[in-house]
C-alpha cells in the first residue's frame, strides 16, 4: 500500500459524503481518472463528476503522503485543472480535511485559494443549478409533448371529417357509374339478336373453311408417307445388293488368305530345315576351332619351355663371367699392393 493511499481514501470518503448531503445519486466518483496532457496521459488521483454528466468533471484531488508539502504536486494539480477546465480543486496531504488546500479555476493559468465551507458551497451550488436545469428541461419538454398531443388530436379530427366526405363522394360516383353502366347495357341489348347471328354465320363458315383444309392436309400426309415407303423399299434392295457384293469380296479374300498360309507354312519350314543344317555345321566349326586351339596351346607350350631353358643358360654364362672378373680384379689389386710395399721397405 502506497503512502499517500491512505489520504487517497480519505477524499473518497468527503466526496462519498458530499453525495449523501446533496441528495443526488447522479454525482460518480472515479479514481485514477486518465487526463490527456500534451503527447501523454496523466491519471488524476480522484475526480467528482457533475451530477448527471459523466464526463464533466466537477471538482479534482491530487493526493500526497501525509506530512509532504509538495510544490510539484500543486503545480500537477493546477496542470490537470487548466487541461480538463475543471472549476475546483483539492490538494490533500494529510488525513485531515481542515488542511487540505482548496483552489478555484478562474481561466488563463489564474488560481484562487479558497476554504472548506466555499468549496462545499461550490459544489452545492453546480447540484442546484443542475437540479434546476433538469427541472426547466422536463418542464419544457412537458409542455411540448402537451402541444404536440393537442395538434395530434386536432389533425385526427379534421381527418375524420375529411375522410367522411370522401366516403359520401365515393359512393355517388360508384352510384352514377353503375346507373351508366345499366343504361348502356339497355341499349346494346336492342342489337344483341342479329349481331349473334352474323356472328354464327362468321364462325360456320370458318367451321367449313377448317374442316376443307383438313381434308386437303390429310391427303397429302397419305401420299408423302407412300412416297416414302416406296423409297424405303428401292434403298432396302440396293443395301441387299451391297450386303451380297460385300460377302462375295469375303469369301474370296479368304480364299486368297488360306492360299497364302499354306505358302507360308511352306517357307516356314523351308526355313527351319536350313536352320538344322546350319546348326550342324556350326557344332562342326565349334570342333574343328576346339582342336586348332588345342595345337596352338601345345606349340606355346613346348616354345615356353625352349625359352626358359635359353634364360637357364644365359644366366649360368653370365655367372661364370662375373666370378673371372672377380678374379682378375683380386689379381690385379694383390700385385699393386706388392709394388707398394716394395717400394716402402726400398725408400727406408
Amino acid at each position: 500500500m502506497k503512502p499517500e493511499d491512505r489520504v487517497v481514501e480519505k477524499v473518497v470518503e468527503y466526496f462519498v459524503e458530499l453525495r449523501l448531503r446533496t441528495d443526488n445519486s447522479q454525482i460518480y466518483i472515479e479514481r485514477e481518472y486518465p487526463i490527456r496532457m500534451g503527447v501523454d496521459t496523466r491519471r488524476a488521483d480522484v475526480v467528482l463528476f457533475e451530477p448527471g454528466i459523466p464526463k464533466k468533471l466537477l471538482a479534482i484531488a491530487e493526493c500526497k503522503a501525509v506530512g509532504i508539502n509538495s510544490e510539484d504536486g500543486r503545480h500537477q494539480l493546477k496542470s490537470y485543472l487548466c487541461a480538463t477546465d475543471t472549476f475546483l480543486g483539492i490538494f490533500a496531504n494529510s488525513s485531515n480535511r481542515e488542511r487540505w488546500i482548496f483552489y478555484e479555476n478562474h481561466g488563463r493559468n489564474e488560481f484562487k485559494k479558497i476554504d472548506l465551507e466555499i468549496f462545499e458551497k461550490q459544489v452545492f451550488h453546480s447540484v442546484q443549478i443542475r437540479q434546476e436545469l433538469e427541472a426547466r428541461i422536463r418542464q419544457d419538454w412537458e409542455d411540448h409533448i402537451t402541444q404536440e398531443v393537442k395538434e395530434k388530436i386536432e389533425r385526427e379530427v379534421k381527418t375524420s371529417i375529411d375522410r367522411n366526405a370522401i366516403r359520401l363522394s365515393i359512393e355517388n360516383s360508384v352510384r352514377q357509374g353503375w346507373e351508366d353502366r345499366i343504361k348502356r347495357e339497355v341499349e346494346a341489348n336492342v342489337d344483341r339478336g342479329s349481331i349473334q347471328r352474323q356472328e354464327e354465320d362468321r364462325i360456320k363458315n370458318e367451321v367449313l373453311q377448317i374442316r376443307k383444309r383438313r381434308l386437303v392436309d390429310a391427303r397429302v400426309e397419305e401420299e408423302s408417307k407412300i412416297r416414302q415407303r416406296v423409297l424405303a423399299s428401292i434403298d432396302k434392295e440396293h443395301i441387299r445388293q451391297e450386303i451380297e457384293t460385300s460377302v462375295r469380296q469375303e469369301m474370296l479374300a479368304s480364299i486368297d488368305k488360306e492360299h497364302i498360309k499354306q505358302e507360308l507354312e511352306a517357307s516356314v519350314r523351308q526355313q527351319v530345315l536350313a536352320s538344322i543344317d546350319k546348326e550342324h555345321i556350326k557344332q562342326e566349326l565349334e570342333a574343328s576351332v576346339r582342336q586348332q586351339v588345342l595345337a596352338s596351346i601345345d606349340r606355346r607350350s613346348i616354345k615356353y619351355r625352349e625359352e626358359e631353358h635359353i634364360v637357364q643358360q644365359a644366366k649360368a654364362g653370365f655367372m661364370k663371367k662375373r666370378d673371372t672378373k672377380q678374379a682378375i680384379r683380386f689379381f690385379v689389386l694383390g700385385v699393386f699392393v706388392t709394388l707398394i710395399l716394395g717400394l716402402v721397405l726400398y725408400g727406408c
